[in-house]
């Protein structure tokens, strides 16, 4: 079984502490949720906007692409990690 999507995102953004795009997450995310409804870049960057409106991640770095698409960079929060290793800690891989 698999483990559900934000708890993914958590494990990833905690090996990955300069933080990730939506895009770097949705990488990670393919080979394991396949064609998901919940796994695409837009699903994804609104999990991490749900998770940055609770404080447990936060936006390390937002420019603009060659196509002006505004590219998120996201990191978890000592706080996210916190929370991760008190309510998740079995998912963590």
């Amino acid at each position: 079984m698999k483990m559900p999507v934000r708890f993914f995102m958590i494990n990833q953004l905690l090996k990955n502490k300069e933080g990730m795009t939506p895009h770097q997450l949705h990488n990670q995310l393919k080979p394991v949720y396949g064609n998901e409804k919940q796994c695409n870049e837009n699903a994804i960057d609104d999990h991490l906007m749900s998770m940055k409106g609770v404080g447990l991640v936060e936006v390390k770095n937002a420019v603009e692409d060659k196509d002006n698409n505004l590219v998120v960079t996201y990191a978890i929060t000592e706080y996210g990690a916190a929370r991760a290793q008190k309510y998740i800690a079995e998912f963590l891989i």
